[in-house]
């Protein structure tokens, strides 16, 4: 059974260690159910007894500017993405900094800025040649 059905027979699920709570969140996003997905971020920053590590705060920002920009909403995607990469960019954490950088050009293009879209482009494409991720 995959995360996301496990969700939908134990709704306490999304209270889990974050790290699983995570990874729930990407495999619904991996799936494209982007709405699903923004709803159960959303559900899980609102529980009040919850308190996101800024790793955890940082993917979740970029997993909202993934939905965001697959649902079109390209504005709110690229705040969500820049509240990652600030979150990020001084960790360890080089695939994900690539990732939002990937995103970021993504976005840019979408609503037309060429020369970011470029930038941050080709800064994923460097991040992801110096971590060795070829794909």
């Amino acid at each position: 059974m995959n995360k996301a059905k496990e969700m939908e027979n134990n709704p306490k699920e999304i209270r889990s260690p974050s790290n699983s709570r995570i990874e729930l969140f990407e495999s619904v996003v991996e799936q494209g159910n982007y709405t699903q997905a923004l709803l159960m971020i959303q559900d899980s920053k609102n529980d009040l007894g919850m308190v996101l590590s800024s790793v955890d705060q940082g993917n979740s920002c970029y997993l909202t500017s993934v939905c965001m920009y697959h649902l079109g909403q390209y504005h709110e995607a690229l705040s969500q993405a820049k509240q990652a990469f600030d979150l990020f960019k001084h960790t360890s954490e080089n695939k994900k900094v690539a990732q939002i950088q990937d995103i970021m050009g993504r976005i840019n293009l979408s609503l037309g800025d060429l020369r970011n879209a470029e930038s941050y482009a080709r800064d994923a494409i460097t991040t992801y040649r110096r971590i060795g991720d070829h794909t």
